[in-house]
């Protein structure tokens, strides 16, 4: 999946998160019951692997959401 990068800086990634995808998950053994889901953050990893350097797991550096 390739995620729609509205702007970006040094320090702000801002995208275009498709409706129905979940973020993140908060704990991995919901991750586990959930085989298939798929998450915005890993789909961004994939794009831009430097990410992991960013914050801790699972947020990696994400700090707020819009459509909550």
């Amino acid at each position: 999946m390739d995620i729609k990068i509205i702007y970006e800086d040094k320090d702000v990634l801002v995208v275009d998160k498709p409706a129905g995808i979940v973020v993140f998950c908060e704990a991995p053994a919901e991750a586990s019951a959930k085989a298939g889901q798929i998450y915005l953050i890993d789909e961004l990893i994939k794009q831009r692997p430097e990410l992991k350097n960013v914050g801790d797991q699972p947020r990696y550096g994400i700090v707020h959401r819009l459509d909550k």
